[in-house]
């Protein structure tokens, strides 16, 4: 008479039925994996959705304002409630742009779990408009820039501020060169920048109330850090990248509540 493994199955009666007794560890890894498999097709049947409404302060609906989550082919113009949804959008995190006509647009970063129903306002400020009674006269210079961008002016100001040398400037085609795995690789090298696994330090933009502003296409990405901005971005939807690391690089656009900024350009083709 052996001894039996412990792995071999036993047989006991109920009701008259030959049921096999399972192994401890089978039990619980099947019990994990049907755990797993119920958790995963929980979150298939429910469907990662956003309900926004876009107001300016005072809550007043922005109808027709446009609602666009980046890198994805979610997009939607708001009704005339200012409202607008999004059903079967990806989990993680998401770059979300918002823009109207007479107001200022907006960028923010907003993290979606599986299956999650997000619901809330975006107010947008409108734009200052010039008086009535100044007229100024003449023309900015001519941005010298390379002959792919002729047809855009969507980077003369990025242009126009590399001709002064103040700050670190990307091109597409140091971007191209480096190859970065990450956005926040593009900041590799930069004196008083340490890159880390989430994010970036500023070493000239430090302390409890030090901020370093993230921009995209000339508008603010808000309530976000550095990382989680730049992780909501991809590198090959980059074209140019402006970086001031300290307070006395900044040029006045970006010198609101921030010691330094990093400026992103996205691909024009």
């Amino acid at each position: 008479m052996g001894g039996r493994g412990c792995d071999r199955p036993e047989t006991f009666l109920r009701g008259g039925a030959s049921i096999q007794k399972m192994p401890f560890r089978f039990i619980l890894s099947l019990l994990l994996a049907t755990g797993l498999a119920a958790k995963a097709l929980s979150a298939q049947e429910a469907p990662t959705r956003l309900k926004a409404q876009v107001t300016d302060s005072l809550g007043v609906a922005i109808p027709l304002a446009e609602v666009i989550v980046m890198g994805t082919t979610f997009r939607a113009t708001a009704d005339s409630e200012g409202v607008v949804l999004f059903t079967g959008l990806p989990s993680g995190l998401q770059l979300i742009q918002v823009r109207a006509i007479g107001w200022r647009g907006i960028y923010f970063t907003l993290r979606l779990e599986p299956g999650q129903h997000w619901v809330g306002r975006i107010g947008l400020e409108p734009v200052g408009t010039p008086l009535p009674d100044i007229v100024v006269q003449g023309r900015r210079g001519v941005v010298q820039k390379p002959g792919r961008y002729a047809g855009t002016e969507k980077y003369d100001d990025f242009f126009r501020r590399k001709k002064f040398g103040f700050g670190t400037f990307r091109t597409r085609e140091d971007i191209d060169r480096a190859s970065p795995m990450r956005t926040v690789d593009l900041l590799q090298g930069i004196p008083s920048v340490t890159v880390t696994s989430d994010g970036a330090i500023f070493r000239r933009c430090s302390g409890p109330a030090a901020r370093v502003g993230v921009w995209i296409d000339g508008w603010r990405v808000l309530e976000s850090e550095v990382g989680e901005a730049l992780q909501s971005i991809s590198p090959r939807d980059i074209e140019m990248m402006e970086v001031y690391r300290s307070a006395a690089q900044l040029p006045g656009e970006f010198l609101i509540d921030s010691c330094a900024a990093i400026v992103i350009w996205t691909r024009w083709n």
